[in-house]
């Protein structure tokens, strides 16, 4: 129950200072955190309230609503049109049903470490399909990503594709090498990308502040440096 806590707290507080201090398509990406954040809030009401299907209810339509997301933020990036409309009119649908009626996710378990949600998904159309929707969402934004790093002539934007994929691969690409490694972590695949989506988060936060959001940090680390060799 800790992980979702302390990571839905920090996603919250992120969003928080994007959308108040954020220089760079703020609204789209604290609107990111803020779903990320949300699904680790239904993660806690899961532990929380065990047999209760309110948190089953918020995780998924949570984390169904923020793949066409990485689209939008594409779209206003290179100032093109890539079929966002489509792919939030099917999420937003698949958000809903789910919201309505829960029953059609599947049974879930909590691991015996508490870390983690472990899934059992319905085998139905509906399920195939979001499943189909939600990976299909994120290669494409990754392949869109990719492209735009080559076509960009900017180069603060180019910096931005570049960070954009990693905050992608940080959490899509590691937890599918994760879950082929160990199969065991199979049934936790949707907690586990959710979890590692932290690390995405913060750099969603820095590309909102115009990859600035750590140069306290930086400048901080400079001079006790210079502090320690002039010594």
């Amino acid at each position: 129950m800790l992980r979702p806590l302390i990571t839905l707290t920090i996603e919250y507080v992120l969003a928080y200072i994007v959308y108040r201090h954020g220089k760079y398509q703020k609204n789209v990406l604290a609107t990111v955190l803020f779903f990320l954040a949300s699904y680790q809030l239904g993660e806690l009401l899961i532990h929380l309230y065990q047999g209760s299907s309110i948190g089953l209810r918020v995780a998924y339509f949570s984390t169904t609503l923020l793949p066409p997301l990485g689209i939008l933020f594409l779209e206003k990036h290179m100032k093109r049109k890539f079929g966002y409309p489509l792919f939030q009119t099917i999420g937003a649908v698949l958000a809903i049903i789910f919201a309505l009626f829960p029953h059609i996710i599947g049974a879930y378990s909590i691991s015996e470490s508490g870390m983690c949600l472990q899934m059992s998904y319905s085998d139905n159309f509906i399920m195939k399909f979001w499943s189909a929707y939600y990976q299909i969402s994120l290669l494409y934004t990754m392949i869109l990503t990719l492209y735009s790093m080559r076509a960009l002539k900017d180069p603060i934007k180019t910096r931005i594709s570049y960070r954009f994929f990693i905050a992608y691969a940080s959490f899509n690409l590691v937890s599918m090498i994760i879950v082929r490694v160990m199969p065991q972590y199979q049934a936790s695949f949707a907690s586990l990308m959710c979890a590692l989506a932290l690390i995405a988060a913060f750099i969603f936060s820095n590309i909102a502040c115009k990859l600035e959001l750590f140069n306290p940090i930086k400048e901080k680390i400079s001079t006790m440096r210079a502090s320690f060799l002039g010594a």
